[in-house]
């Protein structure tokens, strides 16, 4: 019985639920429609952590990727990134605007960072995105280097004082000839000597430079990228299609509701069942 009076109820109030339901809908599609679609674009790169900065221990290697990528995620949005993507793109943005519009995460117990940029330009969107990682890729890039540069610079210095010298002993040793003299073989002798000893510190300038880019090598942990971001066809907001739809249910609800209250509500005498229910 009380199911047939549920669905007399609905029944009476019909109308007054698609009324809901339509004007509901209608309002939101209005609305979505008004409003400027957002466009999003994503692209994706992968940590490749330095060899040398492996840890025996599988939990330590684990906290350490993780703490490298969250590292990663707040550099990717700093200001100097931000900056010179503006630069490089002539966007008319502030950098506090492009921060707004720029996301980066990184997915959990995996080495993948996801700069995400949300515009209403879709292709604007996605150059951003791509060229956020390029300017990030080229950062971090320079910052590993820094800490090698002085060393470098100086063992690249060395090697060419001393092969300048070693020019130089070659050429005092042609103008010499061919000795003949005692004088001119000791000469000869003696810069043969130093040439040779040269090309012994050459070689070993040479072999510490060497060593030097592989401990960078080693210790340098680069980002590579693995999808470039794409302009999207659809906005992701608003959703013209999707928030009409859950608006007329969410309507046609509310209105369902409304007439119960007003049923519940009503203590009017309608029939004789209900004088025979009420009175007894």
């Amino acid at each position: 019985m009380e199911l047939k009076r549920y669905l007399s109820v609905l029944k009476r109030w019909a109308w007054l639920v698609i009324l809901g339901a339509i004007v509901a809908g209608a309002a939101a599609y209005f609305i979505s429609s008004s409003l400027t679609p957002i466009y999003s674009a994503s692209s994706r790169y992968i940590i490749d952590e330095a060899p040398g900065s492996s840890n025996a221990n599988e939990y330590s290697q684990l906290l350490t990727e993780q703490k490298l990528a969250q590292t990663y995620v707040e550099i990717a949005t700093a200001r100097p990134v931000l900056e010179e993507t503006i630069i490089r793109l002539d966007l008319p943005f502030a950098v506090k605007d492009l921060r707004e519009m720029v996301s980066v995460n990184a997915p959990t117990d995996t080495q993948i960072l996801i700069i995400n940029v949300e515009d209403t330009d879709p292709e604007r969107a996605a150059l951003i995105a791509n060229t956020v990682g390029e300017v990030f890729i080229d950062l971090n890039q320079d910052r590993e280097n820094l800490r090698y540069a002085e060393p470098i610079a100086t063992w690249q210095d060395r090697m060419e004082s001393i092969a300048a010298d070693i020019s130089r002993l070659e050429s005092a040793i042609r103008d010499l000839g061919e000795a003949v003299t005692a004088d001119q073989i000791a000469i000869l002798a003696r810069l043969q000597t130093d040439l040779n000893e040269a090309q012994i510190r050459y070689t070993d300038a040479f072999n510490s430079l060497n060593q030097l880019q592989q401990e960078q090598a080693k210790e340098s942990s680069n980002i590579v990228p693995i999808e470039s971001a794409k302009a999207s066809i659809f906005p992701i907001r608003p959703r013209t299609v999707t928030n009409p739809i859950l608006a007329t249910l969410a309507g046609a609800l509310i209105a369902v509701g409304f007439v119960f209250l007003i049923e519940y509500l009503d203590d009017t005498i309608k029939n004789q069942d209900q004088v025979l229910a009420d009175t007894g």
